[in-house]
């Protein structure tokens, strides 16, 4: 379970050219604290299923970006959009990596 983190803002997104909803939590100064998508467009299902911080995407991506992408936050809103969906790929290749094994 993950720490208390309190919310200020909470994002959609769709993300046409990687077919995907991104649910993203942010608190007062920006930082993302919770992060979850869904592939496809259906954003009714999205409200339904996927509308919650992932406890696995979310330090997965927080790891990641401590380690790889340092200046995330100096970045605009279309360019951190862009390392949200490299991480979100990564994330399901290691989980298909998982399952493989």
């Amino acid at each position: 379970m993950r720490d208390f983190k309190e919310i200020y803002e909470i994002t959609k997104v769709y993300c046409a050219e990687d077919d995907r909803w991104i649910y993203i939590e942010r608190d007062q100064s920006g930082t993302i604290v919770g992060l979850n998508f869904m592939q496809g467009a259906d954003l009714k299902l999205f409200n339904e299923q996927w509308n919650f911080a992932c406890e696995g995407l979310t330090p997965f991506f927080e790891n990641l970006v401590h380690h790889l992408f340092p200046n995330f936050y100096a970045g605009g809103q279309s360019s951190q959009l862009r390392v949200i969906n490299k991480i979100c790929w990564v994330f399901i290749e290691d989980k298909t990596a998982d399952r493989l094994h």
